[in-house]
C-alpha cells in the first residue's frame, strides 16, 4: 500500500490522544466547536497525523 499520510480525528482528549501519540502521531490542528458530542454539545475536534517523512521512511 502506498500511503503518504494517515490522519486521526477525535473529541476524546484522553484515551484516543494517548494512543495516537503512542503511534507517533503529532497534533496537526484543533478545530474549535467543530462537532457535537454524545450529549449534543459543541466540542473541539483534535486532528493528529503521521506521514512518511515524520518517521524517516522512504
Amino acid at each position: 500500500m502506498n500511503v503518504d499520510k494517515i490522519i486521526g480525528e477525535t473529541i476524546d482528549t484522553c484515551k484516543s490522544v494517548r494512543l495516537m501519540k503512542k503511534l507517533g502521531m503529532k497534533l496537526e490542528e484543533i478545530q474549535k466547536n467543530a462537532t457535537n458530542d454524545s450529549n449534543g454539545n459543541l466540542t473541539n475536534m483534535y486532528v493528529y497525523s503521521i506521514s512518511r517523512t515524520d518517521n524517516g521512511a522512504k
